[in-house]
């Protein structure tokens, strides 16, 4: 197939897209042709298969689907634009239109008699399908002779053809073949189109480093910087999140060209979305561990013995929001359209991740934006696991005395020990261990909690994200196996066909 469509010159070549160079835009064609007729096919619909190449180029391929159609019988459909002599006279039969009406139909040998008998002779060393559409040109030939021509052609009635006829139907490969293969492709374009995943890792991790840098003195634990240290965890979080927009792009763009291969019949469109599936999970992981690896644990010194779970609690989160990238990415051909809202689905996550304003203090129906955004629960994790196994110094604990700073229970008692940072620093004291600090951020900021609920988030999370999959596989199919419906054409004598035997 190389060899037949000219590509051997380019065989070890990537295709390329918007930001990396590759193939140029006749090679792109001919690849697509090839593409499709690996399947071997029994019909080939091709929009002008040989527009952006030169002759050369444009008679060789047209030869070789003369050839493949009549070698492998299949039936190839094609408009086009100015064919060369050469590939006119390859097509069995043509069909002229102009203004949507019928100039001619039959074999393409015939056509320059025809029109010959009508008046209008191929004159010498003419291409006929130049004389033909010079004819027929109603923005270049005078309405009068092209409504003549038109007027002229007597439709000629045709038997149904029995060229298809026999025809044994290809075999489809089963799901675990199209999975693997489907993988191995997705492998590949992560490594040789980091846009999706490896761009992401690299672009989190220095935007990360960069709040890392300006809150660098909150690798103190002290007292005075307990709060920094808690809105560093929410810039590592949201501006992460927020960069995800650039996924929208990305799976808009994939999923065109997947569409295309599932109405081609070369993979079903669960076999898609599985593979992307197994693939997306680990690369979840990675790109949180890029993202909080350097920046939180080297530079901000986070509390090391919870690093696998913060990255898990990470990954979740950020498989939600990659979850809601897919389904916006199919809600619009225009990616920026899915790139806005789901740029508004973040802003609506961070007002409603209990940070901003308690969830309490939120009317319904908008406090269900409180349990079904990810960064709530995200946020309420990564805090706990920073802040609950450490100790602040600044504050040294105390029991029984007034001086005593205390947390209370359910029953309004005393909860010990307590602390006390001092005359000097009455105000900024919120506790010794991580447990007295959790609960005196939750004084302010509702959602932080000194209780221990990693695994109900990370499920959460997760939970978020399986939904917004499984609108974003039901987007999908819809869309893939979305077909133009032809209706049956009409009986012979029934009053539509003797009405367009009669405009005939």
């Amino acid at each position: 197939m190389l060899d037949k469509m000219g590509l051997n010159i380019c065989a070890d070549t990537r295709v390329g897209n918007a930001y990396m160079q590759g193939l140029s835009g006749g090679q792109k064609r001919r690849l697509s042709l090839a593409v499709a007729l690996m399947k071997r096919p029994t019909v080939v619909f091709l929009d002008e298969p040989t527009s952006g190449l030169d002759a050369a180029a444009a008679a060789n391929i047209m030869q070789f689907i003369n050839d493949t159609a009549r070698s492998a019988n299949i039936i190839v459909v094609a408009t086009i634009h100015q064919p060369s002599s050469s590939v006119f006279y390859s097509f069995d039969k043509v069909m002229l239109l102009s203004q949507g009406k019928v100039a001619y139909v039959g074999a393409a040998d015939r056509a320059p008699t025809y029109f010959a008998a009508i008046g209008f002779p191929l004159p010498p060393n003419t291409n006929p399908a130049d004389h033909m559409l010079d004819l027929v040109n109603a923005e270049f030939t005078a309405p009068g002779k092209v409504n003549e021509i038109l007027g002229k052609w007597v439709h000629e009635t045709a038997t149904p053809s029995a060229a298809a006829a026999g025809r044994g139907s290809v075999r489809s490969s089963s799901y675990a073949w199209q999975i693997s293969t489907l993988l191995r492709r997705h492998c590949l374009l992560v490594l040789r189109d980091p846009n999706v995943f490896l761009g992401r890792c690299v672009m989190f991790c220095l935007g990360c480093l960069f709040f890392a840098i300006v809150y660098f003195k909150s690798r103190d634990r002290v007292q005075e910087l307990v709060l920094s240290r808690a809105f560093l965890i929410m810039w590592h979080v949201g501006m992460p999140t927020a960069l995800s927009v650039v996924a929208v792009y990305a799976y808009n763009q994939e999923f065109f060209a997947v569409r295309k291969e599932v109405k081609n019949g070369l993979y079903r469109p669960m076999s898609f979305i599985v593979a992307n599936f197994i693939i997306q999970l680990p690369f979840m992981v990675i790109l949180s561990m890029c993202t909080v690896t350097i920046s939180a644990y080297g530079i901000a010194n986070w509390y090391g013995p919870s690093y696998i779970q913060l990255v898990l609690v990470y990954a979740s989160v950020l498989a939600a929001f990659e979850s809601f990238a897919q389904v916006f990415s199919v809600t619009s051909n225009n990616p920026m359209v899915g790139m806005l809202l789901y740029m508004n689905l973040w802003f609506a996550a961070f007002l409603f991740c209990g940070i901003m304003v308690p969830s309490a203090d939120v009317m319904w129906p908008f406090r269900i934006f409180c349990y079904i955004m990810p960064l709530n629960w995200g946020l309420r994790s990564m805090m706990y696991l920073e802040f609950a196994h450490t100790e602040f110094d600044g504050a040294t604990e105390c029991t029984g005395s007034i001086d005593c700073f205390h947390h209370l229970d359910d029953d309004g008692e005393a909860i010990e020990p307590g602390w006390w940072c001092g005359e000097e620093n009455v105000m900024m004291c919120p506790g010794r261990n991580g447990g007295q600090v959790l609960d005196s951020l939750r004084l302010n900021y509702r959602s932080i909690t000194s209780e221990n609920n990693v695994m109900n988030d990370v499920c959460i999370c997760l939970g978020i994200a399986l939904l917004a999959k499984v609108v974003y596989v039901g987007i999908f199919r819809h869309l893939c196996m979305k077909a133009s419906k032809f209706g049956a054409p009409p009986s012979k004598g029934s009053s539509v066909w003797e009405e367009r035997a009669g405009e005939v």
